[in-house]
């Protein structure tokens, strides 16, 4: 099945996205290397910072950046009626999820968002996603023969190793667009890029209480050098603003170590956090559902345990 992968956004992001889109790729039938499609307005990093590929794209103008949907949309079905690639695979990021969508309507093509994995099966390929709450793992059958555009989940395939991905073709062309750019990058898309980024991520359950709480951990977070997020009830309460929560219908993280507090673990939050390398959850509930997840478990008070933390790291 040929395959291409899309990249997008901040230039430095690029290499990591396609190294998870490829892992997605080699378990595709037939173990063709995917081409890339590299679409950005920064000093291009060069093809060794890519996975193995059959080929990379690399289309360059200062359209690209910023919030460019209209440019990105162009700019990628013009790249798909000269190749007609079967597959098209993108990144879970906000751009890369709107252009999935986008771009597979106007292609009149299957469009699945948020894939978690992708199964050979009879008549095709299964798209495996989260459904109803992520309660459910539903499969998708993408037909052999027709076109499909995917956005693969951040954090379900490990990500493969640079390779060099062969011949590098420019392009330079001029994207006409109507869209007008009215105001600079926001601080909420700094924040979930700083989210998405994070080695040590904490996250804030509904346990902690109020706004108060939020405060005290954004402080141990910041004396760990991480960054702190929240369940969709701590963003809907407004102790949290919304860039910061975590889970299924928001980021879904991949930290080298993810501390919990005071949530009870929900499956639509597990997504978020389940990929990280090692998992703590802190809960005074021995029954809490995040206890049958997580690498370590504390039973105690969040607040203690946080207080506690944050008095070792200031001592230094």
């Amino acid at each position: 099945m040929k395959a291409v992968l899309i990249v997008l956004g901040p230039e430095e992001s690029q290499g990591p996205q396609a190294a998870v889109l490829a892992a997605a790729a080699a378990a595709l039938p037939g173990g063709e290397k995917p081409r890339i499609w590299s679409l950005g307005s920064g000093s291009f990093q060069g093809g060794d910072v890519f996975p193995a590929c059959e080929g990379l794209v690399r289309w360059e103008r200062p359209e690209f950046s910023g919030y460019a949907p209209e440019a990105l949309l162009w700019a990628a079905h013009r790249l798909w009626e000269e190749e007609r690639p079967e597959l098209v695979l993108l990144p879970g990021t906000l751009a890369g999820e709107q252009l999935a969508v986008e771009l597979g309507a106007a292609l009149g093509a299957a469009i699945v968002t948020n894939v978690q994995g992708l199964e050979p099966v009879e008549g095709g390929i299964a798209a495996i996603r989260p459904a109803y709450g992520n309660n459910l793992q539903a499969g998708l059958l993408l037909e052999e023969g027709r076109t499909a555009v995917l956005s693969l989940a951040e954090t379900a395939w490990e990500p493969l190793t640079p390779g060099g991905c062969g011949e590098v073709t420019y392009r330079h062309q001029p994207v006409p667009v109507q869209f007008r750019w009215l105001m600079e990058e926001t601080e909420p898309l700094r924040e979930q890029e700083g989210l998405r980024s994070a080695r040590v991520l904490l996250a804030a359950g509904r346990g902690v209480g109020s706004r108060e709480g939020t405060v005290l951990l954004e402080e141990l977070a910041a004396a760990m050098g991480g960054q702190l997020g929240g369940t969709r009830p701590v963003v809907l309460d407004g102790w949290l603003p919304m860039e910061r929560m975590i889970g299924a219908s928001a980021a879904m993280l991949r930290p080298k170590l993810c501390l919990v507090m005071g949530a009870s673990g929900a499956a639509p939050f597990a997504v978020g956090v389940e990929k990280s390398d090692l998992l703590v959850g802190v809960n005074t509930d021995p029954e809490a559902l995040l206890f049958q997840y997580c690498d370590v478990g504390l039973v105690a008070d969040w607040k203690e345990t946080a207080q506690g933390l944050l008095a070792l790291y200031q001592e230094g």
